[in-house]
């Protein structure tokens, strides 16, 4: 017979650990990271360069970066504000700046 972990709280940590986000997907830390270094570099700061990371990792997560049509195709269909959908583009436009990727930034309202 098994008895498991000697406390009830041990038993609920097992269940709490966060598991990996897979999607098949690329991951790009490398190239946000060197984004965010070129940020830096042009001097914005730092809570603008730690938020379009954060963008552009939630993007990455859910589309390919290397491709703007699959990018355009997430943030279009993301069910949030027009604002926020605006600032994604916004971020993913500073990622095309820096890696020379062609695209056109979508125009959202609000």
């Amino acid at each position: 017979m098994n008895p498991g972990p000697r406390t009830p709280q041990a038993r609920i940590l097992d269940h709490a650990r966060p598991r990996p986000h897979k999607t098949g997907l690329r991951t790009f830390g490398a190239e946000i990271l060197s984004v965010m270094l070129k940020l830096k570099g042009a001097g914005l700061s730092e809570s603008t360069i730690e938020t379009v990371g954060n963008r552009l990792k939630h993007l990455a997560e859910y589309s390919n970066l290397d491709t703007p049509q699959d990018v355009k195709r997430f943030i279009a269909s993301k069910l949030v504000a027009n604002s926020y959908k605006h600032e994604l583009g916004k971020a993913y436009n500073y990622y095309a700046v820096c890696m020379g990727i062609e695209w056109t930034r979508p125009k959202y309202r609000f």
